[in-house]
């Protein structure tokens, strides 16, 4: 859980967008699920059926708040970070160094019932076409 402080940074690479007959969603940061949307987490999220840009999100207790930021996805690799301030009450974003948008204030995993872990992962959710996501690092401090 967030105690205030945390930062997350990451390098990702989506060398195929998804489409309509071979989707996926990606999420990317914290997360306490491997086979589902987070329920306890703060992560960067792809989700084509969802925003064609890139949303990211905070999520407690299986209640989530994301947003689309207004940058929109695009493949080749791109830095993520994601900030936590120092009394854990907002949580910044950013890619290739630019904030995705207005930082989040709610749903943020702050108790012990919160748990999470660290997690980049890709759901296939439509098509039989194999979809992959590379990482080149995964930075927790």
């Amino acid at each position: 859980f967030m105690g205030g402080g945390e930062e997350i940074e990451f390098a990702i690479n989506l060398p195929t967008l998804a489409d309509g007959s071979n989707d996926y969603i990606m999420h990317a940061g914290l997360c306490d699920s491997t086979t589902a949307d987070c329920n306890n987490g703060l992560y960067i999220e792809y989700d084509r059926a969802t925003s064609t840009n890139w949303r990211f999100g905070a999520a407690k207790g299986g209640t989530r708040t994301e947003t689309s930021s207004s940058t929109a996805v695009a493949t080749g690799w791109h830095r993520f970070r994601i900030v936590v301030n120092t009394n854990a009450t907002s949580v910044s974003y950013y890619m290739d160094g630019t904030s995705l948008g207005s930082a989040i204030t709610a749903n943020i995993p702050d108790t012990n019932s919160n748990l999470t872990q660290q997690f980049l992962g890709i759901r296939k959710t439509a098509g039989t076409t194999q979809r992959v996501v590379h990482i080149d690092y995964y930075q927790f401090r």
